[in-house]
């Protein structure tokens, strides 16, 4: 039986707490004797699931950090707001890039190259440490004015929650690098309310030529967390346009700086 201890040195708590959830989980589900199929088919409903919720969980994150600390700041433009909208994008990346070294290296980078990473060269895992780092840290990072999308993010984000499920079924190597692709299509179906989009992305950037293509469970996973996140924040756009005024031509300039950040 794989697990997540260590192969040298003495591991970590939080490698013992995992090894002892893992151990409980596997013990759980043994108590019902499940073929392998039966277990991707009760994963790839609860992907869809979980990845729904996350994705609907990270997009309330993001709009809190731009409507509490951004937009407010950018909300009035008394001379003494001028530096806090350079500042505030700034200190933001490093807050995010100091959590991400000391909590979660693994969580670094755009999400979508990372997640390849894991399919071809990981076998599917990808640590459970991921997904509470990448959540709140892009969340901030994004929020606080990066010029980053929340696809990538979320990609990382749902792929890592398929590969801790995986992990819990203990279904096969092959089967977990499998779910990988699963998580992602789920994550960015939620995040742009775009099922058959995501399920585009997925077959073309993360799979690619790849042979194994479960696309079956990438339809089913990213249909049902498309249809949990329309179902919590409903059909509004996805993009909205904040109302603006142009007071007098002289804020142009400051537009012209804040834009070669």
């Amino acid at each position: 039986m794989m697990n997540d201890l260590e192969t040298q040195g003495v591991p970590s708590r939080g490698t013992r707490r995992w090894y002892r959830i893992q151990v409980r989980a596997r013990q759980l589900f043994n108590t019902v004797p499940l073929r392998e199929h039966q277990k991707i088919y009760i994963l790839t409903l609860l992907v869809g699931a979980i990845c729904g919720l996350a994705a609907v969980l990270f997009h309330l994150l993001l709009d809190f950090f731009q409507d509490h600390i951004i937009y407010s700041a950018a909300a009035t433009l008394h001379w003494w707001r001028i530096p806090l909208v350079i500042i505030i994008p700034a200190l933001g990346g490093l807050i995010a890039g100091a959590g991400l070294f000391y909590f979660a290296p693994e969580a670094s980078g755009s999400g979508i190259p990372q997640v390849k990473a894991a399919y071809y060269l990981g076998a599917g895992r990808i640590s459970a440490r991921v997904i509470p780092a990448k959540m709140i840290l892009a969340a901030l990072n994004i929020g606080t004015g990066a010029s980053l999308g929340r696809e990538g993010p979320t990609v990382q984000i749902c792929a890592a929650i398929a590969s801790v499920l995986g992990r819990l079924f203990a279904i096969s190597r092959r089967r977990l690098q499998g779910l990988l692709p699963v998580g992602a299509a789920a994550g960015l179906a939620a995040a742009f309310n775009t099922p058959i989009a995501a399920v585009t992305f997925t077959l073309e950037e993360i799979l690619g030529d790849s042979a194994a293509k479960p696309l079956g469970s990438i339809v089913i996973a990213a249909v049902i967390a498309a249809v949990i996140e329309r179902s919590i924040l409903g059909e509004n756009a996805l993009f909205s346009t904040p109302p603006y005024r142009l007071n007098r031509p002289s804020e142009l300039v400051f537009y012209a700086l804040r834009s070669c950040q």
